[in-house]
C-alpha cells in the first residue's frame, strides 16, 4: 500500500474509532511527500486568556491545586508536564515532542490541523495503533465541527489540568493564525468549564471552602416567593412557541451604539418582532418605542433596578426566567421558562442560554419561530481596555490602573481584533458568550444580521448590514394578538398556597433551632451550635446566608476553623445572627404572599 494509500486507511481507523473528528466529510488526503512542510513543536509563549481573569480564582481553595497557573514559556517538556496535563498540539507532524506525548502515560492530548495534506503525511507514518486511547485528531478550524467541538470537550476533559498548547516553530501566517485561534478556543472553553462557575453567581460570594448543600441562592429564593402569584396565574413560553413563522426578530442589546440605532427601530417596529433584553428597555421606552417583548434571565437581585421607574407597558409582553424578577406591575402579560419546583408548579420549557440575555434573546427568535434575526447594539465590547461601561459589575470592571499602559494582564480586558480591523476589548465571559452563540447561530440555520461594527459578534455565518431591510409579512399583528390573549391554562393558587405555608414553617423551624441555643454556656453552645450548623450546611440555609446582607463568608471561615474555641463561637454566633434576620426576612415575605394568594383565589 502507497503512502497515500496508508493514509486513507489510517484516517478511516481512526475515524471509526472516534479518535480522529474532521469537519470535512471527505477530506483530500493526498500526502504530498516533500511538498508538505515539516513542523517542530515549541512551547507556546502565548498570554492565555485566563491572565485577564481575577488572580483568586487561580487559588480559590486554600490548600487544593491551583485551577490555572501563567508557565514560564522556557519550561522543558518535563517541567510542564509537572504543572497540568492537557496538552493540545497545533500541527500534525511527528516531532520528538509529540512522539514523547503519545508515549507518555496520563496524558490528555489533542492535535489540531487544517491541512489535509499535512495530516494525510502524518497519519501515512503513524500507526493508529498509537494515537488510541492516547489522543485525540481534529482536522478543520475548531468552530467548523458539528457537532460542536463543544460538545465533544466537556468538564470532565478538564481534570487533566488546565490546557498548554505547543505550536509549529517558525509557522507562516496561516499556521500562526491557525494556531491563536486553536488556543483561544479550547482556553476558552476551559474557562467556561472551570473557571466561570467559580467566578459566576452561584459561587459569587460562595467560595466553596467547605463542602455544604448548594441549592437556590437567597436572591433566586426571594424571586421565586415574590413569583408565586405569577407562578399561579402565568402562562410559559409554550403559549408562544411557534406563533410567530416567517417574522424577523431584531433583539436588542445594551450596546452603546444603541443610541444611534433608535431610528432604525422606530422604522421596523411594527415590521419585525422587537425583543428588547431587560438593560435596553429605559432606553427605548424613553425614545418612544416600546418593543413586543422583554427578556430577562438574571436571576440576582440586583436585576430589578432595570425596571425602576418604568410606567405599566401594556404592550410589551415579559419572558422571564422563573427565578428572576418578574417586573411587577410593568408588564401585564408574562410568559415564564425554567422550571421551578415542577412536583408543586408543574413543568416548564427552557430557553438556552448562557452568560448574557443577548442568548437569551436569541433562544426566544427561535422558540417563536422566526426566519431570521437582527442584532442592535450586540456588541459585547468596548473600545476602552478597562471597562465595559454599559454593563455593571465584574464583568465591567471598571478598574482602571494608574497607568494606562497595556498589561496584558487582570484587570485590563481581553484583547480582541474583529474582522472589520478594530481593535476591541472584553470580559471573559463575553468573549464565552461570543463562541457559544456562534455555535448556536451556526447550527440554527437562521440568518443573522449584525448593525454595528464595532462587535465581536462578526463571526460567520454572521452578515453585516448597519440597516437591513425587513419586509412585513402581514401576519404580525393577529400573531401579538393571540400571545397577549394567552393565559395559563388552570390556575394554581392552591398548590402555590400550599408552597407558601411549607417553606413558611420550614424556615421557623430553623428559626426554633436558633433560639434552643439561646442562654448556653459556651462549652454547650459550642457543642450545640456546631450540631445546628451541621443542619443548616445540609438544608441550604448556610448557602443562603452566604449572599444575605453583606455576610463575609472569607471571615466567617477562617473564624470556625480556628483553633481557639472562642473563636470558632464568635463565628457561630457571626453565621446565627444573619442566619436569624434571613429567615425572619423570609418568614415575613412569605406570610405576605400567603395573604396576597388568598386575595387572588377569592377574586377568581
Amino acid at each position: 500500500m502507497g503512502t497515500a494509500g496508508r493514509a486513507r486507511a489510517h484516517f478511516q481507523v481512526l475515524k471509526d474509532m472516534g479518535v480522529l473528528i474532521s469537519a470535512a466529510d471527505s477530506p483530500d488526503l493526498d500526502a504530498g511527500g516533500a511538498d508538505v512542510p515539516v513542523l517542530e513543536h515549541v512551547f507556546s509563549g502565548h498570554t492565555p486568556l485566563w491572565a485577564y481573569e481575577q488572580p483568586f480564582y487561580a487559588h480559590p481553595v486554600p490548600g487544593q491545586p491551583p485551577v490555572f497557573q501563567l508557565l514560564d514559556p522556557n519550561l522543558t517538556l518535563d517541567e510542564v508536564l509537572a504543572q497540568t496535563r492537557f496538552v493540545t498540539v497545533v500541527g500534525a507532524s511527528r516531532t520528538p515532542v509529540l512522539q514523547r506525548l503519545l508515549a507518555e502515560p496520563g496524558v490528555f492530548v489533542l492535535i489540531f490541523e487544517h491541512d489535509p495534506s499535512r495530516l494525510g503525511r502524518f497519519l501515512a507514518l503513524t500507526p493508529p495503533a498509537e494515537l488510541a486511547n492516547k489522543a485525540f485528531v481534529f482536522l478543520g478550524r475548531p468552530q467548523a465541527f458539528t457537532p460542536p467541538l463543544s460538545a465533544m470537550l466537556g468538564r470532565e476533559a478538564f481534570r487533566f489540568g488546565f490546557p498548554v498548547f505547543y505550536a509549529p516553530q517558525g509557522a507562516d501566517g496561516t499556521d500562526e493564525a491557525f494556531a491563536r485561534e486553536v488556543a483561544e478556543y479550547v482556553e476558552n472553553l476551559f474557562f467556561r468549564e472551570c473557571v466561570y462557575p467559580l467566578s459566576s453567581q452561584s459561587f459569587g460570594r460562595s467560595i466553596p471552602f467547605r463542602d455544604i448543600a448548594q441549592e437556590l441562592f437567597y436572591d433566586q429564593l426571594v424571586h421565586a416567593y415574590e413569583n408565586l402569584p405569577d407562578y399561579a396565574a402565568c402562562p410559559d413560553i409554550d403559549a408562544i412557541k411557534g406563533q410567530f413563522p416567517g417574522e424577523t426578530a431584531i433583539l436588542v442589546a445594551a450596546g452603546a451604539d444603541l443610541a444611534g440605532k433608535l431610528d432604525y427601530l422606530r422604522a421596523n417596529q411594527d415590521r419585525a418582532v422587537v425583543i428588547a433584553v431587560n438593560s435596553a428597555l429605559k432606553t427605548l421606552v424613553a425614545a418612544g418605542i416600546k418593543p413586543q417583548f422583554c427578556v430577562v434571565n438574571d436571576t440576582s437581585l440586583q436585576v430589578s433596578r432595570t425596571f425602576e421607574g418604568l410606567p405599566l407597558l401594556r404592550p410589551v409582553m415579559l419572558v422571564a426566567h422563573s427565578l428572576s424578577h418578574l417586573g411587577g406591575a410593568v408588564f401585564p402579560q408574562k410568559f415564564l421558562f425554567g422550571a421551578f419546583r415542577p412536583d408543586v408548579f408543574g413543568p416548564k420549557p427552557n430557553l438556552r442560554l448562557h452568560g448574557s440575555v443577548l442568548t437569551t434573546a436569541f433562544s426566544l427568535a427561535r422558540h417563536l419561530g422566526c426566519k431570521g434575526a437582527v442584532l442592535v447594539g450586540a456588541q459585547l465590547s468596548s473600545s476602552d481596555p478597562w471597562s465595559l461601561s454599559y454593563v455593571s459589575g465584574e464583568s465591567g470592571r471598571g478598574v482602571t490602573p494608574d497607568s494606562l499602559q497595556l498589561t496584558q494582564r487582570w484587570p485590563q480586558l481581553y484583547p480582541v481584533r474583529n474582522r472589520f480591523g478594530q481593535q476591541r476589548y472584553t470580559s471573559l465571559n463575553f468573549l464565552d458568550v461570543k463562541h457559544w452563540l456562534a455555535e448556536e447561530i451556526r447550527q440554527s440555520g437562521l440568518r443573522v444580521v449584525n448593525t454595528t461594527r464595532e462587535t465581536i459578534i462578526d463571526m460567520e455565518p454572521v452578515e453585516y448590514d448597519e440597516a437591513p431591510a425587513i419586509t412585513p409579512t402581514g401576519r404580525l399583528a393577529q400573531a401579538l394578538r393571540q400571545a397577549y390573549s394567552a393565559r395559563r391554562r388552570a390556575a394554581a393558587f392552591p398548590a402555590a398556597l400550599g408552597f407558601a405555608r411549607a417553606e413558611a414553617a420550614r424556615h421557623r423551624a430553623c428559626l426554633g433551632l436558633l433560639d434552643s441555643l439561646e442562654g448556653l454556656e459556651e462549652a454547650a453552645f459550642l457543642r450545640k451550635g456546631g450540631e445546628a450548623l451541621a443542619v443548616f450546611d445540609a438544608n441550604n440555609v448556610s448557602y443562603l446566608v452566604q449572599r444575605f446582607e453583606d455576610f463575609n463568608q472569607a471571615q466567617f471561615h477562617f473564624m470556625i476553623t480556628a483553633q481557639d474555641p472562642a473563636e470558632v463561637v464568635r463565628g457561630l454566633r457571626y453565621h446565627f445572627s444573619y442566619a436569624r434576620r434571613m429567615l425572619c426576612s423570609l418568614v415575613g415575605l412569605l406570610d405576605r404572599q400567603e395573604a396576597l394568594l388568598r386575595r387572588m383565589a377569592a377574586a377568581g
